[in-house]
C-alpha cells in the first residue's frame, strides 16, 4: 500500500510537466492532437493541487501535532523552544493546505 502511495505521489507531481513536454513536441512537430493535450495538463495539474493540498494539510496538521507532543517531552530550553517553533509552523503549513484544497474545489465546481 506504502509503495503505491509513493507511485502515486509521483505521478502527481511528475505527469503534468510530461505530459506538458509531450504536447510541446506534438506542436513543434506539427500534430493537432498537440494543443488537445492541454486538456489533459489542466486536469492534471487540478489533481496534483488537490494532492499536493491534502498533503500540506495532513502534513502541517502532523508537524503541529509533534510540536505539542515535544512541548510536553521536551525538558531545557532549547528543546522547548525548537518543539514550540514547530507549532506555528505547522499551522501554518496547514492552513495553506486548506486554502489550496479550497481553490481546487472552487475550481472543480466552475469558478
Amino acid at each position: 500500500m506504502l509503495t503505491f502511495l509513493a507511485y502515486f505521489l509521483i505521478f502527481a507531481a511528475v505527469a503534468p510537466l510530461v505530459l506538458l513536454g509531450l504536447a510541446v513536441l506534438a506542436d513543434a512537430l506539427g500534430f493537432k492532437a498537440g494543443m488537445r493535450m492541454l486538456d489533459g495538463v489542466i486536469a492534471l495539474l487540478v489533481l496534483q493541487g488537490a494532492v499536493g493540498g491534502l498533503l500540506n494539510l495532513v502534513g502541517g496538521a502532523a508537524v503541529a501535532a509533534l510540536g505539542i507532543w515535544g512541548l510536553s517531552r521536551m525538558e531545557g530550553w532549547p528543546g522547548m523552544l525548537g518543539a514550540a517553533a514547530l507549532v506555528p509552523f505547522g499551522a501554518w503549513r496547514s492552513w495553506r493546505g486548506l486554502q489550496l484544497l479550497r481553490a481546487v474545489w472552487a475550481e472543480l465546481r466552475g469558478g
